[in-house]
């Protein structure tokens, strides 16, 4: 009695569905594979920049301590520089956007594409009713033909058990 066990892949046959199964069942594999490899260099990456934050703190403090502008040091000219970030409050956002009128730059004023898209797509769902892809997430809302949209058909997984 041999211990070899036909390919299975979730109670299907493999060899018996033929060619086109086995090459998306290689292809699936090869995809968990390589969704391994990235979850493993994506957490190295995140130890990497906890680290980079900790020591770039500590020589920002010592560089802004030293009174000096810069420093030569490891082959590199070190120097420190502002990062400014904003935030408008809702409750602020038409008074900013009248004052960005009123400064004469308009193109300041953008619309966040990604909170409209997942406004949309949630929109689009509940419309279409649950476990229905819709045709389009614009179609028949105020936005259509203001926005353009695409669609990218993703690979989506989730382990069992």
């Amino acid at each position: 009695m041999s211990d070899f066990q036909e390919p299975m892949c979730d109670g299907v046959d493999i060899v018996a569905a033929g060619d086109s199964m086995r090459a998306l069942v290689a292809a699936l594999d090869a995809v968990n594979t390589a969704k391994a490899i990235k979850d493993t260099t994506d957490a190295a990456a995140k130890a990497a920049g906890r680290v980079l934050d900790e020591v770039e703190g500590v020589a920002i403090e010592l560089l802004a301590m030293s009174g000096m502008d810069r420093v030569t040091c490891a082959g590199k000219t070190w120097w420190l520089r502002d990062f400014w970030g904003l935030s408008v409050p809702a409750e602020n956002r038409q008074a900013v956007i009248e004052a960005v009128e009123a400064a004469g730059a308009i193109d300041l004023v953008t619309v966040n594409t990604t909170s409209l898209k997942a406004y949309l797509i949630e929109q689009a769902g509940e419309a279409a009713g649950e476990g229905i892809r819709p045709e389009s997430i614009v179609r028949g809302t105020p936005f259509e033909g203001l926005v353009s949209e695409y669609r990218e058909v993703r690979l989506n997984s989730r382990r069992n058990g």
